[in-house]
């Protein structure tokens, strides 16, 4: 059950992070630098500053809305059709990150699924690393998380 429990809370936080459309722009463009490292300017691996710029935004809004698709897949099997609320969080979850990888290695160009998946986790769990602290003393991040929450059926 606590799987199922941390399943559902992942997706909300992952939602809530990679939903902000314009917002994420900027996380995408830095977690691809950053994922990057020290590439040389001449090496042919380099995407250039405009070209970045771009792919970030495509990315952003590609992975905007495959978030709201999977989360109304979930509302679909879990609400609709009455399957097991944490089994359904738990394949979407899987399956998310599996799409959303994809998604970044098609817009980015990268021969590596595995690369695309570690630029993916940057994207999504720096800010959720720097937002679950703020969100447990202030709460300032309470009213989006209940947005979703709303959304997700509950585990029982």
């Amino acid at each position: 059950m606590a799987l199922y429990g941390f399943a559902r809370g992942a997706l909300m936080w992952i939602a809530s992070v990679a939903c902000l459309f314009p917002l994420t722009i900027p996380l995408l463009y830095l977690a691809y630098r950053v994922r990057e490292g020290r590439v040389p300017e001449n090496d042919e691996t380099r995407i250039d500053n405009d070209e970045l710029w771009k792919r970030s935004a495509i990315a952003s809004a590609v992975l905007a809305a495959a978030t709201f698709a999977a989360i109304f897949v979930d509302v679909v099997a879990a609400k609709w059709a009455d399957a097991p609320a944490g089994v359904v969080h738990f394949v979407i979850l899987l399956l998310y990150f599996a799409m959303a990888a994809f998604i970044v290695m098609v817009v980015f160009a990268y021969e590596d699924y595995f690369a695309a998946l570690g630029q993916l986790t940057i994207f999504l769990i720096v800010p959720i690393i720097v937002l679950f602290p703020l969100n447990a003393l202030l709460g300032l991040w309470n009213f989006w998380l209940k947005y979703f929450d709303g959304w997700l059926k509950a585990v029982t």
